[in-house]
């Protein structure tokens, strides 16, 4: 696996393909997981002076937090559960754009949803480095998800 697949990335000094300052945009589900347990990393990437994107859905208020905070939260149409084909191919369109006019030099992607449909617009959006980290079960495993009623 190579250091852009979702790989560990080392950081590089800026090159053609990452000039000037470090761009990072970190990807979740929502304001809510960024606010609470993303929003150091955030800090120290911004006091390192990076330009930080942080992108989730807003349905909770912690955007608002987020901007209120000095962090540049932009929302993005997250389906929340379950599938939703056209949910996600809106997710991927969403993020696809955003990628394309904010060129992070780098993208941390977590839970599920922004990480298979983020990888895919980052790549898709010429990124050069995409980090992944999944946490947790999900729904799948938890009581009465599908892979309980399975055995699996």
């Amino acid at each position: 696996m190579s250091n852009s697949d979702c790989g560990v990335a080392k950081h590089q000094a800026p090159t053609k393909e990452m000039p000037g300052e470090l761009s990072v945009a970190i990807v979740s589900r929502c304001a809510w997981t960024l606010h609470n347990f993303r929003k150091s990393l955030i800090d120290r990437l911004s006091n390192a002076g990076a330009r930080v994107v942080a992108l989730g859905s807003e349905l909770d208020g912690f955007g608002v937090r987020l901007n209120a905070a000095g962090v540049d939260f932009q929302h993005i149409p997250v389906p929340l559960r379950g599938l939703d084909p056209m949910g996600d191919l809106r997710l991927f369109a969403w993020l696809f754009r955003l990628m394309r006019r904010e060129r992070p030099a780098v993208v941390h992607l977590f839970t599920i949803k922004p990480v298979i449909y983020g990888t895919l617009a980052a790549a898709a959006a010429g990124v050069p480095r995409r980090v992944c980290t999944i946490t947790g079960l999900g729904h799948a495993f938890t009581d009465g998800g599908w892979a309980m009623r399975h055995n699996a």
